[in-house]
């Protein structure tokens, strides 16, 4: 039987944050800089890496003075101090428990992530809601893996590769995610992209932007499995190019 790699998002996909989600990435800025955030943009879409590299240019800082492993202490310590607050504010949103379950219990199925987040954070914020046993975090792609959203999906195959003999030209990666951002990086990456309308983009928003299937969300349970069945049968995608406008 042909396996797949299922490779799920995390904020706006599995679980809403709330508004922490920018205060955790306000405190990282701060903690790494020593001064506060003062021009801001759009954070959905970015890897962690990307957005921190981001948010110090357009407030006019070289990222090259910030090294890595400093970014990564500064996001890992914001989001520890932030996980209360994510419990309290935040949520799991329709359908997730059970497609998680229901995901994992399937034959021949590893069901991980592909998000922004580094592991650490995925971890932290998945655990706000008693998730992070749900998904195996050992072969996912993360935003301390890479700054483009793209190469995290080659990533995510070569750890699973590694360890559970998938292969991309035979087996089929699917990609769960909210945002055109999503879409590309399935598309690019070489995955079948599931888009849901869990964020600020629609179904028929992200079916134009490529997404091979899009759901309002998780709540249908079989709807969502029979999509994933659908795209086990299509076989592997590889490299597709982006939609335009």
């Amino acid at each position: 039987m042909t396996g797949i790699l299922l490779l799920w998002d995390v904020d706006d996909t599995l679980i809403a944050g709330g508004g922490v989600n920018e205060e955790i990435y306000l405190l990282a800025y701060e903690l790494l800089t020593g001064r506060p955030l003062e021009e801001r943009f759009p954070i959905a879409g970015f890897t962690e890496r990307g957005l921190l590299d981001r948010m110090m240019t357009v407030n006019g800082l070289d990222p090259a003075a910030y090294p890595w492993p400093d970014q990564h202490a500064a996001l890992v310590e914001a989001c520890v101090r932030h996980q209360d607050a994510l419990r309290r504010r935040g949520h799991v949103l329709p359908g997730v428990p059970a497609a998680l379950a229901a995901a994992a219990d399937q034959p021949g199925v590893v069901s991980s992530l592909l998000t922004g987040n580094c592991v650490e954070n995925a971890r932290t914020k998945l655990a706000a809601f008693d998730l992070d046993g749900a998904v195996d975090l050992e072969v996912g792609g993360y935003g301390s893996d890479a700054v483009v959203r793209g190469e995290l999906v080659a990533i995510a195959q070569a750890k699973a590769a590694r360890r559970d003999g998938f292969d991309p030209e035979r087996d089929v990666t699917v990609l769960v995610g909210d945002t055109p951002l999503d879409v590309e990086a399935g598309l690019t990456g070489g995955a079948r992209v599931v888009g849901v309308g869990t964020g600020r983009f629609t179904p028929p928003e992200l079916r134009s932007a490529g997404a091979d299937a899009a759901l309002p969300d998780l709540a249908d349970l079989d709807g969502f499995l029979a999509t994933l069945d659908r795209l086990r049968e299509s076989g592997p995608a590889g490299p597709r190019p982006v939609k335009g406008p």
